[in-house]
């Protein structure tokens, strides 16, 4: 089976004030959610990491949260959906 998962990450130093955080989505093949959720912990630690920004600071990028795993249920194929929210607009 196929699942899609969300990654969150967080970093170190904020951008003009704001939290900056990244929503990567990634899709595992497993024979259960709870074998993709053990995929994407171990693909989730391997996204973390820093660096030195360009002025000079030390930037960590690490886990915030680890999102629900969704079985696809479409074939995969050219324009399969894999993900999709509802969203509110904020005025």
């Amino acid at each position: 089976m196929w699942f899609s998962i969300p990654i969150y990450l967080r970093s170190s130093e904020p951008v003009e004030g704001e939290v900056l955080l990244q929503e990567t989505i990634h899709l595992i093949k497993a024979e259960s959610e709870e074998g993709a959720m053990l995929k994407a912990r171990t693909l989730a630690n391997e996204l973390e990491h820093k660096y030195v920004n360009v002025v000079g600071k030390e930037v960590q990028w690490s886990v915030d949260e680890i999102g629900q795993a969704w079985e696809l249920l479409d074939d995969l194929r050219d324009g399969a959906e894999v993900y999709s929210r509802f969203i509110s607009e904020k005025k």
